[in-house]
């Protein structure tokens, strides 16, 4: 078939269905679709067929096995290949076992998501009945089709309706931004594609549904699969609630073959194979598991429970032991549903098989949130009639037992967790064993000793294994710091505790997470430890500021530097005192931040704290480079990296390259800036330092644009940008848009770099950013020049120069090329009395003056569109 090289499939389809003389409501059934499809194709709404309608539609118009070809070639060369990040961020788990028994479900429910009509695919039934696995491989057979872009969104860690919309956009990547809805952000990064959502665990968050169906009425092409116990109620949605597996028939004498038969009798065949390789269904042992597949009516949890036994037991012995629980099999409490009533005698049968020793750890081992490891469990759970001399073979049983889940990594210690169902069980059984608060005391001590632990460690060689392992035990940290905040009594730990935690949650980029526990910890705190209480109101100037708060920063540290300065403590106190130098560093207050350095310093020096001494100096020889004292600046920082050097940390090493490469880069040295930027970010990603990261991309995107790589600079400041809005970083958000502005000039994209200028503006003169605030001035002085309004850039110049002046804040070397052609081009459009009169009245305006000036470009732009 000579094939045109036409613009759709729609287009050839509707060719080859006239050349047949086929009407489309003909060729629909000839190929048993739905005449929607049809023309859904033809028009162009639906892009691609799939390859199973590909081939009937073929069928259906008698084409040869060329022709065939021909069209299918059509449909590969007009399907667009995923992108690497989008197939990174769609990337479904691996499935743990076969899928046994969904041969109907996953019929019916594909047919479902075919059907373009379909949004939300609710699988409704009780807990271990499979409505994850099903979804999973729905997710993954659409994945294979190309049919959509798919994501998995594990919902069961979380708590509040209110994060399921973050929820999702962090699962896929969004940035947050601190302007937009999270629901907004998230329907622009779903919009133009066609995806499909399997939102996991859904039930205990019914209450998000309303804002599940905004996103489905803003996201034409979006399709969601939600497992959930019960249905969301929302009008998009089609409810299908997943059956339990298929039984043995025991009106009659089983027989082997219908025995085997049956899905069922496959999966705890499967399963019980897995646990004991010799395992085998004969004719002698199909009765008992057939009985056993009954009476626990098919749930494939409990199923997979019961299988696991095998390993110790024969069928026939293990009907024997159903047979004596079987009250608690079928007849849960009344005022539960009685899917809820199934599932809790499935895994409650389990439980009454397990010793008291046993029974005790397992029901222990539910205060643990994402997870725990073998020292974990010993330190928490073993006393009385545990031991910490038979934990170890105890938690082994467990697991052998499917009640605990190994999960193995070859480069880190073995963690252990609880499938949720079986956690929810054990919780129960804890608070029917009056052990709930004891066992939450002991938790709460025992992530208490990990954080104390932590805080020598996350300053020396083994920086990111302390850091990987606060990670790992985030969800515990959490957990027991909700613990501390209901019971009153606890509140000198609940300080405790996060105070201790600033330092990780800043660099692993919890920085809102970490706020709002600290102000949970500070209300209420007045009766608190003067020690304690400044220790986290110190931590909460810090967060304060990596998100450009510096009000509320600024507040936090002088209560902190207060209560410090009563208590006596000059370690402490220089640490207060260096921390509000960083605030007025970050405003661009120069000669104050130095003030204030040379004060920590030299208490830094009294106490002899070489660690911090570096810290001091390395703020100052960031001072000393703003001011144009490269030489210097280029010293103390120097020897800031030389003092930490013995402790083989690499946070703060990172920060004192990525200063160093900065001051190198003001003096001009790029190649040497450079080197120093790179082996920041090295470290930087190796530490998963968020902030850092972002920090070092801007340095290294500055010194691109200095070497004229302006695609590079883009490159580098976008990343950066995105980071930082992820971060809620208001002062980083403001740097790097204005250093985009900065590229986009260059570029000569002038209403680009105007927007970008303008925003930055904004940010800056909100957060007071004086030298940032500066260095926009000059960029729009630059705009203005270049629009034909010279008169406007003299003035802007002026301000510029102004603010420099009144805060110390030199010309960078490597600027001063860029300055003074600007300096020259303005001049030139003026004459030389009209030039020096507009230029010395900017210089003498004061910061609001300038930026209602600086405003005015955008009210130009916006009455010229």
């Amino acid at each position: 078939m000579d094939v045109p090289d036409a613009e759709s499939f729609g287009n050839q389809l509707r060719r080859l269905r006239g050349n047949a003389g086929l009407t489309q409501a003909e060729l629909a059934e000839r190929a048993g679709i739905s005449v929607k499809a049809v023309a859904a194709l033809e028009s162009g709404r639906r892009k691609r067929p799939y390859p199973s309608t590909l081939r009937s539609l073929a069928n259906a118009l008698g084409l040869s096995d060329q022709q065939y070809r021909d069209l299918s070639g059509i449909v590969q060369k007009r399907t667009p290949p995923l992108s690497k990040s989008s197939n990174e961020r769609a990337a479904l788990p691996l499935p743990p076992t076969p899928i046994i028994g969904r041969d109907r479900e996953l019929s019916d429910v594909g047919e479902l998501l075919r059907d373009g009509s379909m949004r939300l695919l609710t699988l409704t039934g009780p807990g271990g009945v499979g409505k994850s696995r099903l979804a999973l491989e729905l997710a993954r057979r659409q994945r294979d089709l190309q049919a959509s872009q798919v994501a998995l969104v594990s919902l069961a860690p979380v708590s509040d309706p209110s994060l399921v919309i973050a929820t999702i956009a962090q699962t896929l990547g969004v940035p947050e931004s601190p302007d937009t809805p999270a629901i907004a952000l998230l329907g622009e990064h779903l919009r133009n594609e066609r995806w499909l959502l399997v939102l996991d665990n859904l039930e205990h968050l019914l209450a998000a549904a309303a804002d599940i169906a905004s996103l489905l009425a803003d996201c034409r092409d979006l399709q969601i699969v939600a497992t959930s116990r019960a249905p969301l109620k929302i009008r998009a949605e089609h409810e299908y609630p997943v059956r339990t597996l298929d039984l043995p028939d025991l009106r009659r004498v089983p027989v082997l073959a219908e025995v085997a038969g049956t899905s069922a009798v496959q999966l705890f065949v499967e399963r019980a194979q897995a646990s004991n390789r010799s395992f085998e269904l004969t004719q002698e042992n199909c009765a008992a598991i057939a009985t056993i597949c009954r009476r626990l009516d098919g749930l494939p949890l409990a199923l997979e429970l019961v299988a696991a036994r095998v390993r110790a037991m024969s069928p026939t012995e293990l009907l024997a032991r159903l047979d004596r629980v079987l009250p608690m099999l079928s007849s849960g409490s009344r005022d539960l549903p009685e899917r809820q009533q199934t599932m809790t005698a499935a895994i409650s049968w389990s439980y009454q098989l397990l010793n008291a020793e046993h029974q005790a750890l397992f029901r222990r081992l539910s205060v643990f949130h994402g997870g725990w490891t073998m020292d974990a469990a010993e330190y928490v759970a073993a006393w009385h009639p545990v031991s910490s001399t038979n934990g170890v073979s105890l938690l082994a049983d467990l697991v052998e037992q499917s009640l605990v889940v190994a999960e193995f990594s070859p480069s880190r210690t073995t963690r252990y967790r609880m499938l949720e169902p079986i956690s929810e069980f054990a919780a129960s059984q804890l608070d029917e064993a009056g052990e709930t608060h004891a066992l939450l005391d002991r938790h709460l001590g025992w992530c208490l000793a990990l954080t104390k632990r932590a805080i020598p460690e996350l300053h020396g060689p083994s920086q990111q294994e302390w850091m990987d392992r606060l990670e790992a035990e985030h969800d515990n940290i959490r957990a027991a710091l909700t613990w501390t905040h209901l019971d009153g009594r606890r509140k000198s730990l609940e300080l405790e505790l996060s105070a201790a935690l600033w330092f990780f949650w800043e660099t692993r980029g919890h920085i809102s997470e970490g706020r709002r526990w600290l102000a949970a910890a500070l209300a209420d705190s007045d009766g608190a430890p003067a020690n304690l209480r400044a220790d986290a109101l110190n931590a909460a100037g810090n967060l304060a500021r990596d998100q450009g708060d510096y009000g509320a920063s600024t507040k936090f540290h002088e209560s902190s530097l207060e209560l410090r300065r009563k208590i006596g403590d000059l370690d402490r106190v220089a640490h207060s005192l260096l921390n509000l130098g960083n605030v007025e560093l970050d405003q661009g207050r120069y000669r104050r931040a130095r003030e204030i350095y040379a004060e920590a310093l030299s208490l830094f020096q009294q106490t002899g704290n070489d660690w911090d001494t570096a810290s001091s100096l390395n703020n100052i020889g960031i001072v000393l480079g703003y001011l144009g004292d490269y030489d210097r600046a280029e010293m103390m920082l120097e020897q800031a990296i030389e003092l930490r050097q013995p402790t083989g940390e690499s946070v703060y090493r990172a920060r004192s390259l990525d200063a160093l490469g900065a001051v190198m880069r003001q003096k001009g040295d790029l190649d040497r800036a450079n080197d120093l930027h790179r082996e920041a970010l090295g470290l930087r990603r190796q530490l998963e330092d968020t902030p850092g990261t972002a920090v070092t991309l801007l340095n290294l995107g500055l010194v691109a644009r200095y070497q004229d790589e302006l695609d590079e600079a883009t490159r580098f400041i976008e990343e950066s940008l995105e980071i930082r809005r992820s971060l809620e970083d208001q002062f980083g958000i403001a740097t790097s848009t204005g250093s985009l502005a900065t590229v986009a000039r260059l570029r000569g994209d002038i209403e680009q770099a105007r927007s970008l200028y303008i925003q930055a503006l904004k940010m800056q003169s909100r957060m007071k950013i004086s030298d940032g605030l500066a260095e926009t001035l000059f960029g729009l002085a630059l705009i203005a020049a270049s629009t034909g309004d010279p008169e406007l850039a003299a003035r802007l110049l002026g301000a510029s120069e102004g603010l420099r002046d009144a805060v110390g804040l030199a010309i960078p070397s490597v600027e001063r090329p860029d300055y003074d052609r600007t300096l020259e081009l303005i001049r030139s459009g003026l004459p030389p009395e009209v030039f020096e009169r507009s230029r010395i009245g900017g210089r003498t305006m004061i910061v609001d003056q300038a930026v209602q000036l600086a405003l005015s470009l955008d009210k130009a732009a916006s009455t010229k569109h």
